[in-house]
């Protein structure tokens, strides 16, 4: 209890004792402040950190807490001794990526980089920094590359130095695509951007397919016209020395580009799926028991028109998430609102957000019902 008292004597001196400042009481006997006119010149001195370690007894009063998360919660505390004060601390269960552990060149960077809005908010996500800090290094290594293929007349440590250059402005792409999948959702794009990480990564899988062939072509070009201008200068030494044979550094050129084709083949094909709003088996098996349950809801008679694809603004931590549409048929005597609802509710607790339809039984109004003749329960819902 001293320690207690002790703590309470340097409490800050409450708002309502300084200038432009007014105290009102709520009808429920809850005390509001309301800045005046004046307040703004009033000096601002930050509270004093201290514990909440109060004993709860008897004493009511409001307590006003200030979070650094958007959202507001009053609390109302018993206390042994009476007294108003506010309290300013962060949110204990915070768990922004911004707040994670950082190594100390990352802090470093970050306080140069404060004045910086873009560049700032680029590293101070985890995701995003790591994509930058690759992009720096692959970067470096491609211009030491660059210039050495260039003395030497290598066409090997060019077609290589080619391709870092393009992963660069693969990694480029990424980068700006994991900022904007980022964007809120708005009324125009309801369903967020997180199809922009997809999209990116198809057109950097088309690139380094373009770029492969167009090395591989250089590669045989060279080769070619070397063994037209000097056949016999090719045959006899290959004959006499087998590593003095021009012809090694055009093959290492084409054994590269194969191998770009080869590495950027799933990445397109995967991005393809996606941008068709192709599920995966395993995911479309879970999702029609899931739609199997929906017959089982109160107030269901049928469901009609599924159409459900991979949410791409779900991270890797959170897995394979599934966003759609569902029209459900409402049976008579239920509200159609509330059947709905519960609908949504069973969805999301399977991990699928929906936006539901609702339609009454035996009303062919919808546009989706024309051309329907009676309802029959589905047996396998047809899906994207």
């Amino acid at each position: 209890m001293g320690a207690t008292l002790q703590r309470e004597k340097q409490a800050p001196v409450p708002l309502d004792s300084l200038g432009g400042w007014t105290k009102e009481t709520t009808a429920g006997g809850r005390s509001i402040l309301t800045p005046g006119p004046d307040a703004a010149t009033v000096p601002y001195s930050p509270p004093i950190k201290h514990d909440h370690n109060h004993s709860h007894i008897s004493h009511h009063h409001g307590h006003q807490h200030d979070h650094s998360l958007n959202h507001d919660h009053d609390h109302d505390h018993d206390h042994d001794h009476g007294h108003e004060h506010d309290h300013s601390h962060a949110d204990a269960h915070r768990t922004d990526a911004s707040k994670a552990p950082r190594s100390l060149f990352t802090r470093v960077v970050l306080e140069y980089t404060a004045r910086l809005p873009i560049l700032h908010a680029i590293l101070i996500e985890k995701d995003s920094r790591r994509i930058f800090y690759f992009m720096v290094l692959n970067f470096a290594f491609m211009t030491v590359q660059a210039f050495y293929g260039y003395v030497t007349d290598s066409l090997g440590l060019l077609s290589d130095s080619i391709h870092m250059f393009f992963d660069c402005v693969a990694l480029l792409v990424g980068l700006l695509a994991a900022v904007m999948s980022k964007w809120p959702p708005s009324q125009r794009f309801p369903y967020g951007f997180g199809k922009i990480e997809t999209l990116s990564g198809f057109a950097n899988g088309c690139l380094l397919m373009l770029l492969s062939v167009e090395i591989a072509f250089e590669a045989f070009e060279r080769l070619w016209e070397d063994t037209l201008g000097s056949v016999s200068v090719i045959v006899s030494t290959a004959l006499t020395s087998l590593w003095g044979w021009a012809g090694w550094d055009p093959l290492a050129s084409c054994f590269i580009a194969v191998l770009i084709f080869l590495s950027s083949t799933p990445l397109v094909i995967s991005s393809a799926k996606r941008l068709l709003l192709s599920v995966p088996e395993a995911t479309e098996y879970n999702l029609r028991n899931t739609l199997g349950g929906i017959l089982g809801q109160r107030g269901v008679v049928n469901y009609w028109a599924p159409k459900f694809w991979l949410d791409d603004r779900a991270g890797s931590e959170d897995g394979e998430k599934l966003v759609g549409v569902v029209h459900i048929v409402v049976a008579r005597g239920h509200g159609m609102d509330e059947v709905r609802d519960r609908v949504q509710d069973f969805l999301r607790s399977q991990g699928v957000e929906a936006l539901v339809q609702v339609e009454r039984e035996g009303d062919n109004a919808c546009w989706c019902t024309r051309g329907r003749g009676t309802v029959a329960p589905l047996s396998a819902p047809k899906l994207l």
